[in-house]
């Protein structure tokens, strides 16, 4: 085992040692017989200080290879680098632990997948040093591809069946309604001059209706927005914005900059599908009555960023229907090739940002 890293700080060799000779042979023995790679690196340079052997059988680099200034970043699979890295610096920040998935190039050119735990220690509030583990997720890689594939049709069959049950609600039932609405108002004007009580029953009855047309109306908007088939995602979310501010009273800062006319049909329903549940979530769970949305393009993605400063909470605890939620709207964003990030802490928060590529995807 390889307990001093080539070329790294006297200071840094000198640490991991200490650390390993006060944790006993029993660590190290764990350190090197567990099938994930435990490492550490310096949160300021990204340079590993620790590597265990076993990133020699994960990648086929030699050991000395991994100690080398910026061996991470460069080696990370050239489509996953960028958010990657990204999101590591964002998170490193924000964060003690998160967790994320993502490909590495290894020695022979395959693509390797991997599941990295990240635990951040910090000096005078910054990141100092980072440790965790890569596990390699690639045999399980093939059964996940396949959830998510049925995932995806039965989310393509779920919206496929609102767009019915749309058109059938506004086409049909709506226009029901309405002209019973106007018959109710006819038999009004019969009995202006006759029936007094049979006349406050006869508008009791058509305000009714017209309040239930009304009804029938925004549900059905909500299964299928026509807005957002005809005014296209950036109107429509600031509709929903609208909406939720006035039915529930809260202050919603909208804003929006940039944003194409002429997104894929898919990539505008997912985002616009990710905001609605966002902010159901933010009136259920938030317990606050300001939330902002953002919606932007960056680079080649359409970035979509709903803030809360509730009381926030821990996504790796949530369960049941809440965490039903979170899967459907990371699954809704892989559909469109895209990626979902949840950021949050008990008391301080939540940030919720999907990414969708502007192009369209295989």
């Amino acid at each position: 085992m390889k307990s001093s890293a080539p070329g790294v700080p006297t200071a840094c060799r000198l640490a991991l040692d200490r650390a390993l000779r006060e944790r006993g042979p029993r660590y190290r023995r764990l350190l090197e017989t567990t099938k994930a790679v435990p490492w550490e690196a310096d949160a300021r340079t990204w340079r590993f200080t620790y590597v265990g052997p076993q990133a020699i059988d994960l990648l086929g680099y030699p050991l000395d290879d991994w100690y080398e200034p910026g061996f991470w970043a460069s080696h990370i699979h050239r489509d996953d680098r960028e958010r990657t890295v990204r999101y590591c610096l964002e998170s490193s920040h924000r964060y003690k632990d998160y967790a994320f998935e993502y490909r590495m190039t290894a020695a022979d050119g395959s693509a390797v997948w991997l599941h990295d735990v990240v635990s951040v220690e910090y000096a005078d509030g910054e990141p100092s040093m980072l440790t965790g583990f890569m596990i390699d997720i690639g045999a399980t890689k093939g059964a996940v591809d396949e959830r998510r594939e049925l995932a995806g049709r039965l989310l393509s069959a779920q919206e496929d069946e609102r767009r019915r049950l749309a058109r059938e609600l506004h086409d049909d039932l709506t226009q029901r309604l309405a002209g019973l609405a106007i018959e109710a108002g006819r038999i009004e004007r019969r009995l202006l001059a006759s029936d007094e009580p049979a006349l406050s029953e006869v508008r009791t009855i058509k305000e009714r209706l017209i309040e239930l047309s009304s009804d029938v109306h925004l549900l059905a908007g909500r299964l299928h927005p026509p807005i957002l088939d005809h005014l296209g995602l950036a109107t429509a979310l600031e509709a929903e914005c609208a909406s939720l501010q006035r039915c529930n009273g809260m202050s919603v800062v909208y804003e929006f900059e940039d944003v194409p006319a002429d997104l894929p049909g898919e990539t505008a329903l997912c985002i616009y599908r990710v905001a609605q549940e966002c902010l159901n979530n933010v009136v259920r769970h938030a317990a606050t009555d300001e939330v902002s949305v953002r919606l932007e393009v960056e680079g080649d993605a359409l970035v979509l960023r709903v803030r809360d400063e509730g009381v926030g909470f821990d996504p790796a605890a949530v369960r049941g229907e809440d965490a039903l939620g979170l899967s459907t709207m990371k699954e809704r964003v892989r559909l469109v090739a895209g990626e979902l990030f949840v950021r949050s802490r008990p008391g301080r928060g939540t940030e919720i940002e999907a990414r969708a590529p502007l192009t369209g995807h295989g």
